[in-house]
């Protein structure tokens, strides 16, 4: 195992998404145990373990978002990224078929369309185009952008983008 000369570990913190998340399943999972209970005739120790399939089904996706993080890796021989739970192994670009590295300001949602791994797909008449960078974002509007010789450039998010350039310049030489 070499070196690592750079480790960030990015998680989905931001209060706006989690109002976002929490305000769209909380009607739902109301509505779902009002149905329940009132089809049940009332609330019985028999309806328990359908509650719980309830709560379980409807929370535990937040659960596991919770527990989401982007890890980023910079060693001797390229760059390492892990959307953990979305990525069950890890993604390496090598340092050879990286040819240049810039740091980027973006918008997360104007730019790329959200939060996570972003393919950004452009429609246009005859079909679907993805020739814009691909991009692992976890917050903020900083990263750098890798250009990639066998690839389309890929934008990793981080928040701290002079460490992250700096990590990949000196392992790669570029």
């Amino acid at each position: 195992m070499s070196t690592t000369l750079f480790e960030e570990t990015q998680r989905f913190r931001q209060d706006w998404l989690w109002a976002l998340l929490v305000v769209g399943t909380l009607p739902a999972f109301v509505l779902v145990v009002v149905v329940l209970v009132e089809d049940a005739g009332g609330l019985t120790p028999a309806l328990y373990p359908t509650l719980a399939g309830v709560v379980l089904l409807m929370w535990g996706p937040l659960l596991g978002f919770y527990k989401a993080a982007l890890v980023t890796d910079v060693r001797a021989d390229g760059l390492y990224l892990k959307l953990f739970p979305v990525h069950l192994s890890v993604r390496h670009v090598p340092c050879e078929a990286i040819t240049t590295i810039e740091r980027e300001s973006f918008s997360p949602l104007g730019d790329y369309g959200g939060i996570g791994v972003r393919h950004n797909p452009t429609f246009y008449r005859w079909g679907v185009s993805f020739e814009k960078p691909k991009a692992y974002i976890a917050s903020g509007g900083e990263g750098v952008r890798i250009d990639r010789a066998d690839a389309r450039p890929l934008l990793v998010g981080t928040q701290r983008p002079q460490e992250l350039h700096a990590a990949l310049e000196r392992a790669c030489d570029t």
